[in-house]
């Protein structure tokens, strides 16, 4: 099989089985109405796993109004299995739903990418009517768009600004770690906790630090370090382009925390 980041497997429920696909577009949604994804390493524990699948059926629910459990398609546990049959580093599960009720399921090849620690984020000001869409969708044009713009600009990933609150990445969530607390930007609208974002926050718990979600201005990225996050990199440091690097306070475990998400 050959080594390539857009490899895709289909779901053939008539044989039961995945079969090769040429020439997919590597993200839209065609003629679908609505389409999720959810990416993650082949190693996942069953800890991450379990996190995957719930986001899974939590967004299904809310994009389409209907179960997840009642769709002709695979679980996020038997696509995992194709994967590392496979012997890929990690896959991207998508469903997509069409306008004859049928829906259909695909996994696609990822390799973990190289990132610079710190990651480089590019503040993007984005209106607060652009900022809302529907968590997950395989619709990502919008925040490839802004990932892109950023990457032009020198830096790794766009930071989206609203109002001069920090809310998320195009490509992962991000935290602020204090001396005192790991503060969270609030979740608004369709968008649900990231694997990554979630464990670091059972952590912070587990290990009695306070984990506290509320809006964070720019202004306070001073005041700590950023982490930023996701199931194929794990945990990092970053910086907002044109800011100085400050350390992570000793207490916060990356390590730790990225250890609960593989097996």
């Amino acid at each position: 099989m050959p080594s390539t980041d857009v490899t895709v497997f289909r779901w053939s429920e008539v044989g039961r089985t995945w079969l090769l696909v040429e020439g997919e577009t590597p993200e839209g949604l065609g003629d679908a109405l609505v389409g999720l994804y959810e990416t993650m390493l082949i190693s996942a524990s069953p800890y991450a796993l379990a996190l995957h699948a719930e986001r899974i059926a939590r967004s299904w629910q809310r994009l389409t109004a209907r179960p997840f459990a009642g769709e002709k398609v695979p679980s996020l546990h038997d696509a995992r299995g194709e994967a590392i049959r496979q012997q890929w580093p990690a896959l991207r599960f998508e469903v997509r739903k069409f306008p004859d009720g049928s829906a259909v399921a695909q996994i696609r090849r990822r390799d973990k990418p190289s990132v610079h620690r710190p990651v480089r984020l590019l503040p993007l000001e984005a209106d607060r009517d652009e900022s809302w869409y529907p968590h997950k969708s395989v619709d990502r044009r919008h925040l490839t768009q802004a990932h892109q713009r950023a990457v032009a600009a020198g830096a790794d990933d766009a930071l989206f600004v609203i109002d001069g609150e920090v809310r998320e990445t195009a490509q992962a969530f991000v935290g602020l770690v204090t001396n005192e607390a790991l503060l969270l930007p609030p979740l608004r609208g369709d968008v649900l906790p990231s694997t990554t974002r979630t464990a670091a926050g059972d952590w912070c718990s587990d290990n009695r630090r306070a984990v506290i979600e509320r809006p964070i201005g720019m202004h306070e990225l001073d005041t700590g370090t950023l982490i930023y996050g996701n199931a194929l990199i794990g945990l990092l440091p970053a910086i907002v382009v044109g800011r100085v690097t400050t350390p992570v306070p000793a207490w916060f475990s990356a390590p730790a925390i990225e250890k609960r998400l593989v097996e």
